[in-house]
């Protein structure tokens, strides 16, 4: 995530979103945003030359040689190469997938050893894959830039990658990790929840580019609306409070299943490319026929456009609920009468949290002379947890504090978790001299386990 400190350094946004079917990219100069914020660029219309289709987005597929693994092709391109080798004879030489992105749904099986089967049943790393069709965009857009002969340097970007509100942390933790290794600089790297940015795009619309709302975006200040991102292959449903044009809270956590009670909820926001078609607008229609249905213009590009707006003001968001239930391991001073030697859960799921909210909790050593402390954090999905070793709660991140100078007495440590990002992040407070620790923390996958550095501790 860019820090404050170095913010003003960014010169451009881009946003790239890997979709289920369809994938693409969008950006904007910080200084074509000061004067307009809608002044977003897309990526190219993308060609399908062999289908004679033109297309706001390119088809989220990639060819990979089977023999070098080097990349081949992605989008349209790919298809119509993996066509041209099936004629040739020379299929088998090449790996083709297409709608990878449903692996990541599947949160029992992620990890960042993971394999993914193409079309043919071979497998092949999924990072590898995520990697390459992000590196794809990213090189398109570089392309673009040197042909227009816009000179920016790699610092100078901010990159936003859009994930669906419904995924658990490690699917979205595997993106983030792709990203990083398509080349994307970890401090340039913004995780975007799509319902979210789809959302803040629809606020900044002027009335003649909303269908189905004469005045514009018809919800005033104060109100409540449903967001449903209606994709390729998913459908993302997030319920949103209005608090003017500049910022929105969530009302309820994001879902791809039940929507929830319909409280004070009158109107219906479709986006994403589903959104188009006129059976499926009917259909919602006559289920809901005292909900106010609209939709922005091209509404295929809503996430994109509204990832580039929050990548230049990410605090659009006021609030989000925690997605899941969050604790540590404790050690406490043991009384036979009052404890059960397990871990206590901290706090539960569904709280709303503001966007920065910083969550302070103190450790101390318990060993005289002890070099560190151990900060372990767990999570469930349940509402009600007594303990972190209960069925269904796992770690998420397990990292060590230094002590400085240890000594025979007791030593504490306060420990921030800044909850509300698309991201959970632990930092330290400053010392005594002003002096920021460095920190190094990540999710934890399936044998991935993030640390804690401080310089010369």
């Amino acid at each position: 995530m860019t820090t404050g400190e170095d913010s003003c350094n960014i010169l451009m946004v881009v946003a790239i979103d890997i979709g289920t079917t369809y994938s693409g990219y969008a950006y904007s100069f910080k200084a074509k945003y000061e004067k307009d914020k809608l002044n977003i660029q897309t990526n190219q219309v993308w060609n399908s030359g062999l289908k004679s289709l033109l297309s706001l987005k390119t088809s989220t597929c990639i060819l990979i040689n089977k023999d070098t693994k080097e990349f081949d092709s992605f989008g349209f391109d790919a298809e119509d190469a993996y066509e041209d080798k099936i004629f040739e004879n020379q299929a088998d030489k090449y790996y083709f997938f297409d709608r990878f992105k449903m692996v990541l749904y599947n949160s029992e099986t992620i990890s960042k050893d993971m394999e993914i089967t193409d079309v043919r049943g071979n497998t092949f790393p999924a990072i590898e894959v995520f990697a390459l069709a992000i590196q794809a965009l990213k090189q398109s857009l570089m392309e673009k830039c040197v042909k227009q002969d816009v000179k920016i340097k790699s610092n100078e970007i901010k990159w936003v990658l859009t994930v669906p509100a419904i995924w658990n942390d490690n699917a979205k933790e595997f993106m983030r990790m792709s990203a990083i290794k398509a080349g994307i600089r970890e401090d340039r790297l913004v995780i975007a929840l799509e319902p979210e940015v789809a959302s803040i795009y629809c606020q900044h619309l002027p009335p003649d580019k909303i269908t189905g709302a004469p005045d514009g975006f018809s919800v005033a200040d104060g109100s409540n609306y449903l967001l449903v991102d209606l994709g390729g292959g998913t459908i993302d449903i997030t319920a949103h409070h209005k608090i003017n044009m500049d910022y929105l809270e969530e009302l309820s956590r994001a879902s791809g299943g039940a929507c929830g009670e319909r409280t004070n909820l009158k109107t219906f926001l479709l986006v994403g490319g589903f959104s188009e078609s006129p059976l499926i607008q009917e259909i919602i229609r006559q289920n809901f026929p005292d909900m106010h249905i609209i939709s922005p213009e091209d509404p295929i590009l809503a996430v994109l456009k509204g990832a580039v707006l929050f990548g230049h003001k990410p605090d659009f968001i006021t609030s989000r609920f925690t997605r899941h239930t969050y604790g540590r391991r404790i050690r406490p001073l043991f009384d036979e009468s009052k404890h059960d030697p397990k871990k206590r859960v901290t706090g539960e799921d569904g709280d709303r949290l503001p966007l920065d909210e910083v969550v302070t909790l103190v450790y101390h050593t318990v060993d005289s002379r002890q070099k560190s402390v151990s900060v372990a954090i767990y999570c469930t999905n349940k509402d009600k947890t007594d303990y972190v070793d209960d069925e269904g709660c796992v770690k998420l991140v397990e990292f060590s504090v230094p002590i400085p100078n240890p000594s025979g007495q007791r030593r504490y440590v306060d420990v921030q978790f800044k909850f509300g990002m698309a991201k959970l992040k632990f930092q330290l407070p400053r010392d005594k001299q002003g002096k920021k620790p460095c920190i190094t923390v990540s999710y934890k996958l399936v044998g991935y386990s993030g640390h804690l550095n401080f310089p010369n501790a």
